[in-house]
């Protein structure tokens, strides 16, 4: 409570500025410079996804992941924490197969 104001103040705007994420737990195969390492995809959106099992991913880094046996996108990591990776979408998926 202010000082000398005896009105309610209401947030404004967006309530959350990210898209919907699905959890999941899924082993998936994570391609980049000729090689395939394994990881596990904790939630995921139309635009990206959390996926553990890659240390220290630099900021940038380019992938191609396999979600499933027909469907492979491309993938830029934004940020790493240990084993933790937030990866963005090159372009929006559908994520019927996930729901």
């Amino acid at each position: 409570r202010l000082a000398g104001v005896e009105n309610h103040v209401e947030p404004v705007g967006h309530k959350r500025n990210r898209e919907t994420r699905y959890k999941v737990l899924r082993t998936i195969g994570i391609y980049h410079d000729g090689y395939c390492y394994p990881a596990r995809i904790k939630n995921i959106s139309p635009g990206g996804a959390l996926i553990e099992g890659l240390w220290d991913v630099p900021p940038g880094t380019e992938f191609e992941i396999a979600l499933g046996a027909n469907l492979k996108v491309r993938a830029v990591a934004r940020w790493s924490v240990e084993d933790r990776c937030g990866l963005q979408f090159t372009a929006p998926i559908s994520l019927e197969r996930f729901r």
